[in-house]
C-alpha cells in the first residue's frame, strides 16, 4: 500500500485523493453503523464500551471501528463545553526557603494572578507554600479546605484546578515531591498517597504540574475513579524528567497561553492548550504530557474566564473556541492493529482499498485547516503478528481520540517522511548545474 495517503475527515464531498492502485472496489464500502453527519454535537453517544468493540481489545475488528472512533473525536472538539459556575484553583509550590528552583515559585505565583485577575477563579489566599515540617499533612489539609467551598453545590457546575510546581521522582515506582534536587533541608511529599483525595471531589478536575515524571503523577490502578471529569496537563511525560530552567520554563508557557487565549477567546479547553504548548515557537525542551482520566471519552474541560469580555460584542461567554483545532507543527504519529480475518486474509487490504478510495460519506465533516499539519495520513500498513497501520493526525485530534487498548502513541512528530525527500530524484541543468526547479534556463535551453 502507498505511502503518505490521506485517509479520513472530508472537508467536501469530492473523493479522497490517493495513489492509484490496482483492483480498487467499484461501489462504496458499508458504514452504516458509524455515526453519520446529522449527529447532534450536544448528545454525543458515550457509550462505555465504544458501542460495537471494548476499549480493552488490542486489536480492532473492523476499520469502521476507527472510522467510528474517529467520528467521535471529532464532535468531541466541536462540541459545547461545560459552563461552570463554581471554579476553585489551588497553586503549589515549595516555600522559598527550601527551595533550589525559585523561578518556578516566581512562575506559580504569575499564574496565581492570571487565574483571580483575568479569570476570576477562586484562588483563595494565593499560592500554598509547602512547608518543610509536616508538608503531607498541610498540603492535605488545604487540599481538603480548598474542596469543602464546594459542598453544597451541583457537582455538574464545579471546577476544581491543581497546579504543582517543584521537583518529582520516582521512588519504587511512586511519585514523591521534592523541595530540591539533592542537598540538606530537602522536604518531601508522598503525592502518591494525596491521590485517594480527588476520588471524593464533587467537580471535575483539572491537574497541571510543572516537574519531571509528569505522566507518572497518576497510578495507572487508580485512575477511572474520579466521580466526574478529568484532565492533566504535565511538563513531562511518564518517566520523563522536565527541563526545570527558568528560560524553558513550562509554567511561564501555560501563563502566555492562557492569556493570550483569554484575550481572543474568553478561555481555552486543556486539549487546545496541549496543542499550543507543543509548537516550537514556545520554546520548551520536553513535549508537554496530556491525558484523559475520565470514562468515557467527552469534550475538553474549558478554562473560560469568568470576567467581562472586552472583545465580545456580548457579555455570553463561547461555549466553543471559533476554530475547532488548534494550528500546532506538532503531530502525533500512533499505530492502530487490526485482527487478521481467519476466513479471507485479502479482506483487510480490501477494505482499506475501499476506505482509501471511497472515504465513508458519514465521516463527520470537519474543517480542519489548510497544510498537511491538519490532515490525517497514513504512512504505511504492515502485516505483523496481525495487521498494523502508521498514521499521523493533528495532535487535538489524537488527544479526543477514545482510548483503545488497539491505539499506540509513537512520537511527536513535526514533519513529513523525510524519506521521501531523501529519495526524491533531483534533475540538474546541464547549463548551471543547478536543480531544474531553481534554474533560470527553459526546458528548450537545458
Amino acid at each position: 500500500m502507498s505511502t503518505d495517503t490521506v485517509i479520513s475527515v472530508p472537508t467536501n464531498g469530492q473523493p479522497i485523493l490517493s495513489d492509484t492502485t490496482d483492483a480498487m472496489p467499484t461501489s462504496p464500502p458499508d458504514y452504516s453503523s458509524s455515526n453519520s453527519n446529522d449527529t447532534n454535537l450536544s448528545e454525543i453517544p458515550s457509550d462505555v464500551n465504544g458501542g460495537s468493540q471494548d476499549f480493552g481489545e488490542t486489536r480492532l475488528k473492523r476499520i469502521k471501528h476507527f472510522v467510528d472512533d474517529l467520528n467521535k473525536a471529532s464532535q468531541y472538539i466541536v462540541a459545547p463545553r461545560q459552563i461552570y459556575s463554581n471554579i476553585i484553583a489551588l497553586v503549589v509550590h515549595w516555600d522559598e526557603s527550601i527551595s533550589d528552583r525559585p523561578h518556578i515559585g516566581k512562575n506559580a505565583q504569575d499564574l496565581c494572578k492570571l487565574l483571580e485577575d483575568e479569570y476570576g477563579f477562586d484562588v483563595g489566599s494565593g499560592p500554598f507554600k509547602i512547608p518543610e515540617e509536616r508538608a503531607q499533612s498541610k498540603f492535605v489539609h488545604e487540599l481538603i479546605a480548598r474542596q469543602n467551598k464546594l459542598g453544597g453545590k451541583k457537582a455538574e457546575k464545579n471546577l476544581s484546578i491543581l497546579y504543582y510546581g517543584g521537583h518529582a521522582e520516582l521512588k519504587d515506582n511512586l511519585p514523591v515531591w521534592r523541595s530540591r534536587q539533592s542537598g540538606h533541608r530537602n522536604g518531601t511529599l508522598k503525592w502518591h498517597e494525596c491521590q485517594t483525595y480527588l476520588e471524593d471531589f464533587e467537580s471535575d478536575i483539572v491537574m497541571i504540574f510543572d516537574c519531571c515524571y509528569g505522566g507518572s503523577m497518576i497510578d495507572q490502578t487508580f485512575d477511572r475513579n474520579f466521580n466526574r471529569n478529568c484532565e492533566i496537563l504535565m511538563a513531562s511525560a511518564e518517566k520523563k524528567k522536565a527541563s526545570g530552567l527558568k528560560n524553558f520554563s513550562f509554567t511561564a508557557a501555560v501563563v502566555d497561553a492562557l492569556r493570550e487565549e483569554g484575550k481572543e477567546r474568553q478561555g481555552c479547553d486543556m486539549r487546545r492548550l496541549h496543542v499550543i504548548l507543543s509548537n516550537k515557537s514556545t520554546g520548551l525542551k520536553v513535549y508537554p504530557y496530556y491525558a484523559w482520566l475520565s470514562r468515557p471519552m467527552g469534550p475538553s474541560i474549558r478554562l473560560t474566564s469568568m470576567r467581562p469580555s472586552h472583545n465580545a460584542s456580548d457579555s455570553k461567554f463561547p461555549r466553543t473556541p471559533p476554530r475547532p483545532l488548534a494550528e500546532s507543527d506538532a503531530r502525533v504519529l500512533m499505530k492502530v492493529t487490526f485482527e487478521d480475518p481467519t476466513e479471507n486474509p485479502d479482506e483487510r487490504k480490501q477494505e482499506f482499498e475501499g476506505f482509501l478510495q471511497w472515504r465513508p460519506g458519514n465521516l463527520l465533516e470537519v474543517q480542519w485547516g489548510a497544510g498537511k499539519e491538519q490532515e490525517v495520513m497514513m504512512h504505511g500498513f504492515f502485516k505483523t503478528e496481525s495487521s498494523s497501520a502508521i498514521i499521523s493526525m493533528p495532535m487535538e485530534l489524537w488527544d479526543s481520540l477514545p482510548q483503545r487498548a488497539a491505539y499506540e502513541f509513537l512520537s511527536v512528530i513535526r514533519s513529513g517522511d523525510q524519506r521521501m525527500d531523501i529519495l526524491k530524484p533531483e534533475t540538474s541543468c546541464m547549463r548551471c548545474q543547478r536543480r531544474c526547479d531553481t534554474c533560470r534556463h527553459s526546458d528548450s535551453e537545458r
